[in-house]
């Protein structure tokens, strides 16, 4: 659920303390997307690119997008920075530059001189095989993170739901969805009980499917006997083979979210003196995928 990132601002009204004016606005950054450069600036535009509220942390060794966790942060107008900015143009190629673009020119800058920002980062794996994570029994996820109970039915090393070939016959899950329904949870060729991503011998003719490659490319599903139309993995009356001593490449995606969330006493004060009091502001969300690849061991 998005909150709205909000800064409270009536230009014609100011509250007098001690410790200078105060003025209260309104600015929402809750539809804008969080762009990220180098290491590390956050930053959001809005009103036609003419508005952005950035992060900027520089006083870490780490990849602070990969700390599985909690990590806080501490503002400070120098080493890190939280700020926003208001342009006389387009904003969208102000950042991520070598130089300092000389366009556009920012024509109010307001600063965060001191606080906290908390990232908080979770990392989920998925093969996007097709069959729902929580299908896969994953188990329950530890304090790291990690799913330790997680079934791994064809043991190359890789739990279900980070392994497209769940049960090692070569033959990616997501392509034994025999009917095409885009459901491979229920197809079951032989009628055993187990759907076919599940069963390493799909038609029960007591050759494992990842055997019925007899051309030895690793591929069961473009062996074809003359005469029939479905591949000799999937009909019990073809039994030749060739014993296969290898996986397929597999592919899964690491997706971190970076969620980022200022203190919430925070405020932003322009050079002028001038502090903008904030009731709520909620960074948002940053989201980045990898994709890794792999060939298990095989077994």
């Amino acid at each position: 659920m998005k909150k709205v990132v909000s800064i409270f601002l009536v230009i014609s009204m100011f509250f007098s303390c001690d410790d200078g004016d105060i003025a209260v606005a309104d600015i929402d950054f809750s539809d804008s997307d969080i762009e990220l450069c180098g290491e590390y600036l956050f930053y959001k535009l809005r009103n036609d690119d003419s508005e952005s509220l950035s992060l900027h942390i520089t006083n870490s060794s780490e990849d602070i997008t990969r700390l599985i966790g909690e990590e806080t942060y501490t503002i400070n107008n120098t080493t890190n920075t939280l700020i926003y900015r208001v342009y006389n143009g387009v904003a969208s190629d102000y950042f991520c530059n070598e130089l300092q673009p000389s366009t556009p020119i920012v024509t109010s800058e307001w600063a965060v001189l001191s606080g906290t920002v908390s990232i908080t980062t979770t990392l989920t794996e998925d093969d996007n095989d097709g069959v729902d994570f929580d299908d896969e029994e994953p188990g329950s996820m530890n304090s790291d993170g990690e799913y330790p109970d997680a079934i791994d039915t064809d043991g190359d090393g890789l739990p279900n739901y980070k392994d497209f070939d769940d049960d090692g016959d070569n033959i990616p899950t997501e392509d034994e969805d025999i009917d095409e329904d885009g459901d491979p949870t229920n197809d079951d060729t032989d009628g055993d009980g187990i759907p076919n991503y599940l069963d390493n011998d799909d038609d029960d003719d007591g050759i494992l499917t990842i055997n019925e490659s007899i051309d030895g490319d690793l591929n069961p599903a473009n062996d074809y006997a003359a005469g029939n139309n479905l591949p000799n993995y999937l009909l019990n009356t073809e039994t030749t083979a060739l014993i296969a001593a290898q996986y397929i490449e597999h592919t899964y995606y690491k997706t971190y979210e970076n969620y980022i969330l200022p203190d919430d006493n925070i405020s932003f004060t322009s050079d002028d003196g001038i502090e903008l009091r904030l009731e709520l502001l909620e960074f948002g969300t940053y989201e980045e995928t990898e994709t890794e690849e792999i060939t298990p061991d095989f077994n």
